[in-house]
């Protein structure tokens, strides 16, 4: 058994003095009954002197260290060596637990040959808890991730329970094999070549999304990220591996994009402009339909709402989109929309949601139909007879369906004409002409006269191309 034997009481005195300042000091005797404490042992553990010289030092000890391999271990070495150090978990008066960081000493002086036992401690516990923390944040990382060591020359070093489970590979197979000989790339592009190893093992991480083979054979799809971990001195020491398994995220990705292209393929064909938007409204897909009718390419709506077609009224009418449509329903509107070049044209908009198995809306559907030619007669119809309801006079309903024609189809200027009984033509509605183009009569009519007269002539209609 090593001892220490103290033969200047002094100088013993003085030791103790300097340690009993700074650190946290209890004696025990060589059976663990506790003969005395210091002050800052006191204030740590929450009793006073009185409550703790005559117990043993089992009263502060915590209920599992008592049983652990750990206190067994501690005792063993205190009896064999006459020392022991380390980190011990201790219970407080009011039962609240703490770690010190200890070491123990048996003493012997020339008054008291039995010997007793000295520890100086001092409190770990705020260090003890970040520790902890860190060990259950390493914990969640490896029960969620992916983790691989490499050597340097791209060996496995090591591998967590996730990455056997995932590739069904054992440790086994892999320990000691070469990364690119047990998963050779199965894309040329997705490889990992030496230069860009090198690149890694001089400092640079690198993160790549990789099809890896599995021993069943079956693809499974890792995105990785790659770290050197160099030693203190700046050694590279290994490269770590961190993955997740996105391989149902890739292969939904892919069956998406096939149904993208399958519905492109039937969508080009109409003529009605089809719109695929995410979940919050912004366009993924826009057909050929909708760029012939509006000009705007897929492209020019990428990550917008297609509802930019309504101009002025985009924000009022996106707002009804949002307010309007629920999962599993449809949502139908016409107003009036601008082309890329402020041309206008009536349309009409009926969006329908499309839902994933949780019946949360993952896409929006919209089929765009053009309906200017419909809604034209509809409005000229309805503003006719609404006149002859309240008996206006003819020439005036007449003058309310140039206004509105022109409204519905900007920069035009309609005039109604109508022919006597002489087979001429005289003006009988032109509300946004000048009186000159307004007041015209007495145009005969004939097949090589003004383009009015030929239409009338004709009975059909005519194109001038050359109106000058």
């Amino acid at each position: 058994m090593q001892t220490i034997t103290h033969t200047s009481k002094v100088g013993r005195k003085e030791l103790l003095r300097a340690l009993d300042r700074s650190l946290a000091v209890v004696e025990f005797a060589l059976d663990g009954t506790i003969l005395s404490a210091n002050a800052n042992y006191l204030s740590m553990c929450g009793y006073q002197l009185q409550e703790l010289v005559g117990n043993n030092h089992k009263l502060l000890c915590a209920g599992g260290h008592l049983l652990s391999r750990a206190y067994t271990d501690c005792w063993e070495k205190i009896r064999l060596f006459g020392c022991a150090s380390g980190l011990f978990p201790r219970q407080r008066k009011d039962g609240s637990e703490f770690w010190i960081e200890a070491a123990y000493y048996t003493v012997f002086s020339e008054s008291d040959t039995r010997g007793r036992i000295i520890k100086f401690c001092f409190d770990v516990t705020e260090r003890m808890r970040a520790v902890g923390e860190k060990l259950c944040l390493l914990d969640a990382v490896n029960r969620s991730l992916i983790l691989a060591e490499y050597s340097p020359q791209g060996d496995f070093l090591g591998l967590n329970e996730n990455f056997i489970s995932s590739l069904g590979f054992s440790r086994v197979d892999l320990l000691g094999k070469r990364l690119m000989d047990v998963f050779p790339p199965l894309d040329p592009q997705q490889s990992l070549p030496r230069e860009l190893w090198r690149n890694i093992c001089g400092g640079h991480t690198h993160y790549q999304k990789m099809e890896w083979k599995a021993a069943n054979g079956e693809s499974v799809w890792l995105a990785t990220l790659f770290t050197p971990l160099f030693t203190p001195e700046g050694k590279l020491k290994k490269v770590l591996q961190v993955a997740s398994d996105v391989t149902f995220a890739t292969e939904f990705e892919r069956r998406q994009r096939q149904r993208f292209q399958q519905l492109s393929l039937v969508a080009d064909r109409t003529s009605s402009g089809v719109i695929i938007a995410d979940g919050i409204g912004r366009t993924v897909y826009a057909n050929a339909g909708f760029t012939a009718m509006f000009g705007y390419t897929e492209q020019d709506l990428a990550g917008r709402s297609a509802a930019c077609i309504f101009g002025p009224e985009e924000t009022s009418v996106a707002r009804r989109l949002r307010e309007g449509l629920g999962p599993k329903e449809s949502l139908s509107i016409e107003e009036i929309a601008y082309g890329k070049n402020g041309q206008r044209l009536w349309v009409s908009w009926v969006s329908t949601s499309v839902c994933n198995d949780d019946g949360r809306q993952e896409y929006i559907v919209t089929v765009i139909t053009d309906i200017t030619d419909t809604k034209l007669y509809e409005v000229l119809q309805r503003k006719a007879l609404e006149g002859m309801a309240r008996d206006v006079p003819t020439d005036e309903v007449l003058g309310m369906v140039c206004l509105e024609i022109e409204r519905i189809i900007p920069g035009i200027y309609v005039r109604v004409m109508g022919v006597d009984k002489q087979n001429r033509l005289y003006a009988v509605a032109a509300p946004s002409l000048p009186p000159a183009g307004a007041a015209l009569q007495d145009i005969p009519v004939g097949p090589n006269d003004s383009p009015s007269s030929r239409a009338v002539y004709f009975g059909s209609s005519v194109v001038e191309r050359d109106i000058a």
